[in-house]
């Protein structure tokens, strides 16, 4: 699978990021590229978009992020519709590029556990997620939700899946990966 059409790229923020650093074969073996950065926002994913997805001229790319956005860490404060609009013209560069869409939904959290005090974070993470799905859905995106099997029947993140409340662990990426392999082969 070492053919350029075959590239799949995962963008997004801190999620991605560790999942590499946490299951390396898992994007080594399948020649995965992996570009996701700590922290960031969508905007902040959206500008690097170009250079990270478009010029590797991946056949599908894997989008997660917005949980940064939500936790305003290091941005201003939260605006769902913002935050859609990013994750909008991502699969729109996408596609006018040629490339099929992953959309991954984001971790429901209820808290943010770097200290950030944020009003309903649960509520805004469950909000986000419905609108991802509902986007999906109205353009005929392929969209996962890898973290609904990772809640418990309280509707909360899973400790033995996400023990900070945001990044997976080995069980935790171990869940995501059928579930993302599913839909990759899906597209192709």
């Amino acid at each position: 699978m070492s053919d350029i059409s075959e590239r799949v790229v995962f963008i997004g923020d801190s999620i991605f990021e560790y999942w590499e650093k946490e299951d390396p074969l898992f994007f080594a073996d399948n020649h995965y590229i992996s570009k996701g950065i700590r922290g960031q926002t969508t905007g902040q994913i959206l500008a690097r978009f170009e250079e990270d997805v478009i010029a590797l001229k991946p056949s599908i790319v894997v989008i997660e992020g917005g949980l940064n956005d939500i936790s305003e860490y290091e941005s201003g404060p939260y605006n769902e519709d913002e935050t859609m609009r990013n994750i909008i013209e991502m699969t729109e560069l996408a596609d006018f590029h040629g490339i099929k869409v992953i959309l991954l939904s984001v971790p429901y959290t209820s808290a943010f556990g770097w200290g950030i005090h944020i009003e309903n974070p649960q509520e805004r993470t469950q909000s986000l997620n419905l609108k991802i799905k509902e986007f999906a859905l109205k353009e005929h995106i392929m969209h996962v939700d890898c973290f609904a099997p990772m809640l418990t029947d309280k509707g909360v993140m899973a400790r033995k899946y996400i023990p900070d409340d945001i990044h997976p662990n080995a069980k935790g990426y171990a869940l995501m990966k059928p579930l993302i392999q599913q839909a990759i082969s899906a597209l192709r």
